[in-house]
Parts: C-alpha cells; structure tokens; sequence
C-alpha cells in the first residue's frame, strides 16, 4: 500500500476542526508517521519515495501545530524552513491547497479558484457538468463546491494568528492572495495552468457575481443531499478517505450536531492503519483495487477463457447491510471503497425505486421485453433481459416496472445481466441510477 501524509494531516485537521480530536494514543500514532514520512529535507511528499511538496508540507505542519507541538519544535522549524526556502512560499500552495487552508482561515478566498455549486443545477447533457467527471473528482467537487459556496470557516481561536504569522512571515492584511491565484509551486507543477483554464476561472468569477442568492443556496441545498446519499450508501465510508474528510466538513459546517456526522466521522476509520513501527496512517486500502480489479476481469456475457474462475471470484463480494436499510438505496447501491460496496446489485427489498429507475431510462419492462427469469438458473444467471418488442415508446409506469421486478424473487446477492441497448449493462446502471 501507498501511505499519503496529506490524507493523515487531512484527517487530524478535520478531527480538529469539528471539535472532536483525536485520543492520546492516536494522537502519538499521528506524530511518529509524520516522523518516519519526513523527508531528509524537512518536507512531506505525496509518499515516503516523493520529493517534498508545498502542499503536503503545508498540510501537515498545520496538523502537527493542531496535534499541539509547539513552533520551536525541531519537525516544525525544519518545515517552516523548508517552506520559507520555496519562491513564494505557502502562497503559490496549489489549487487544493488554497481551498484546505481558506477553510481555516489561512488563506484570503479572493486566491481561491471558483468551484460553484451552481454546475450541479445546470443540465446533465452539458459536457461540462460534474456528473460527466471521473467518479473520484466529481465527489471531491461535490464536497469543494458546497464548503467554498458556503464559504466555510472553521475556527481555530488563537492559533490563527500564530500560524499566519509562521506560514507567511508577513503582516496579514499586507498579503495579495488575488494575484497568487493561479500560481503552482515548482515542486508541486506538473502541468502550467495554460490560458483556457484561466479564462474559464475567470469567467466563473463573473458566473458568481450574477447568480442570485437564492440560487446559490438551492445549489447548497442540492449538494448537501448528495453528500448525505453519498455517506449513507456507502456506510459513511465515502468513494475514498480525500473525498470522506471534504464530507465530515460539509455536514459539519451545515450543523455541527448533524446526526450524520458522527457515523461520517467513524466511517473514516475503514481507511485507518496502525503499526507500532510507522504509527496511525491513513490511505486509499488495496482492496479497493481487487475489487476494480475482479470487476474488470469478469466477461460481459459470461463468455471466453478464464471466465468461470472470473465469475466465482465475483461471486464472492456481498452487499453492504446498510444498503437494505437505506430507502434510497433500492434499486442500484453499493458504490464505496470495499469490493463488496462495490459490486452491482438490484435488491429485491425496494423493488419500486429500481422500477422507476429502469422506467425512467425507458425500454427494459417495454411491453413484450423486460426482464425475465431463467428456467432452472440461480444467482447471477437467473436474471437475464429480453430484447426490446415492437412499440418501443410505450413504457408500463415506475410501479409497473418495480412490481414486474418484485415478482423475480431475485436473490439478494448478485442480480447481473447484460441489459438491452441503450442502456449497456448493469454496471452502468448502477452509475446512472446512483446520480439521479
């Protein structure tokens, strides 16, 4: 596995911030990774083999001053040497960067690029609207965008004025974070933000200054209930631990006695591991990517060499409990970092919803096709579609659809099909049915 300091400095900041620090004992697991992570030069990476990165280094010399070590602390002044060695210093910190330390207070948002809330409003067949990203950064913008719209500030009392003092080592109201907006650290840089990007920032800045306030707060709105679908279907896990923490911020920042931000918060613990020699990490697990990995191995249509030691290892995977219990989680859930939260799945437990989401992508309960039982088969061949008849556009209504699927009896384990055109198959119903 690849330990990442910046997703451990994210979870102490975040545990901080929402007033629930971490215990004595994780907090000293905290404090020996940032130790064996450090670099020779004082800085943090990506990973232990990285070059330091302003980002990462910023990131966890905040933690490690939330953590409670004070500024004259060895790992500290070496890091805040290092940070001051960098042309421009914490103020060319990048994009992502700009938006954590803007969260606490630490960074003008006239430096922050826009990431409106608004996009989610917009329509779907747009090319640009976030449901058409990679799943990973749509719901790290899901999150970005509700606390930057929000304009959410976390508190640090104090340690506020400390920390700008050692991260820029300059009078605070004399810093022009506008004009540091698009700058990237050499270290950091992979590729210069070019002219498209930055007309496109610019013209978001002037989006934001048109949109009314109610919009933006429908857009808020919007937002924080994906978040909450999100946390809840995937058992507050998340996608990943990057885009978890931006969720913890987002449900704390809306009420900070929210019922669901106690489960979000433990749900962060899945991506937790501990050794008495490197100490408490946190990271994308392994796991994850068996599951990527079995799911792109399995064959469409059942078919080719190897396929049925492909299908008995997909066969393993389960569905998350807390799936059955979730009323919008029926007909297509499990989406989150186990391989069993992963898999595709129609339960048989909330056959309405799955018939309204089959209904409203239209033609798989068409009359005369729909989808059907197969004489004598069971689990993941006992659900096959049949191809669409004659009269494609008269479609039976959502209730129609859930009761043709309730009458299956499918078992609760694995329903996965080839499903008609369209569609493509099941795994991609999955998706679509999960963003709408």
């Amino acid at each position: 596995m690849v330990w990442c300091p910046m997703i451990t400095a994210q979870y102490a900041i975040v545990r901080h911030a929402v007033g629930r620090p971490v215990d004595a004992a994780t907090r000293a697991g905290l404090l020996r990774y940032f130790q064996h992570a450090r670099g020779p030069d004082g800085a943090w990476g990506l990973h232990l083999e990285s070059s330091g990165y302003v980002f990462v280094t910023t990131l966890v010399y905040v933690a490690l001053r939330l953590l409670g070590l004070g500024r004259d602390e060895a790992v500290v002044t070496d890091a805040r040497r290092w940070l001051a060695s960098r042309p421009s210093g914490v103020l060319a910190i990048p994009s992502w960067g700009k938006l954590w330390l803007a969260l606490l207070g630490l960074y003008g948002w006239a430096g922050v690029n826009p990431c409106p809330p608004e996009l989610f409003l917009l329509p779907r067949w747009l090319p640009f609207h976030p449901w058409r990203y990679y799943c990973h950064t749509r719901y790290i913008y899901l999150a970005a965008a509700y606390l930057y719209g929000a304009r959410a500030r976390v508190a640090l009392g104090a340690l506020t004025a400390e920390l700008r003092d050692e991260l820029y080592g300059a009078s605070w109201p004399a810093l022009d974070f506008a004009a540091h907006r698009h700058d990237v650290a050499a270290s950091d840089l992979y590729v210069r933000p070019g002219g498209a990007l930055r007309a496109a920032s610019a013209g978001l800045r002037g989006f934001e200054r048109l949109t009314p306030r109610r919009g933006r707060r429908r857009a808020l709105d919007v937002c924080f209930d994906r978040i909450l679908y999100e946390q809840r279907v995937t058992d507050y896990h998340a996608l990943s631990p990057v885009n978890g923490l931006l969720n913890c911020l987002a449900i704390w920042s809306r009420d900070p006695n929210h019922p669901d931000l106690a489960p979000s918060l433990d749900g962060l613990e899945h991506w937790r591991w501990e050794d008495p020699a490197h100490g408490v990490r946190f990271t994308r697990r392994a796991l994850e990517r068996v599951g990527h990995g079995v799911r792109a191995a399995r064959p469409r249509r059942g078919a080719g060499p190897g396929g049925a030691g492909r299908r008995r290892r997909a066969s393993g995977l389960r569905i998350p409990p807390r799936c059955a219990d979730d009323p919008r989680a029926a007909a297509v859930v499990g989406r989150g970092p186990r391989p069993d939260h992963r898999r595709l799945v129609l339960q048989r437990r909330c056959p309405p919803l799955a018939g309204e989401r089959l209904h409203r992508r239209g033609g798989e309960c068409a009359p005369g096709g729909g989808w059907t039982r197969r004489a004598g088969a069971t689990g993941r061949r006992a659900i096959a579609p049949a191809r669409l008849a004659a009269g494609r556009g008269v479609h039976p209504s959502p209730a129609e659809c859930g009761r043709r699927l309730r009458d299956l009896r499918a078992p609760p384990r694995l329903c996965l099909a080839r499903a008609p055109e369209p569609l493509g198959d099941v795994r991609e119903v999955h998706d679509r049915a999960l963003l709408r």
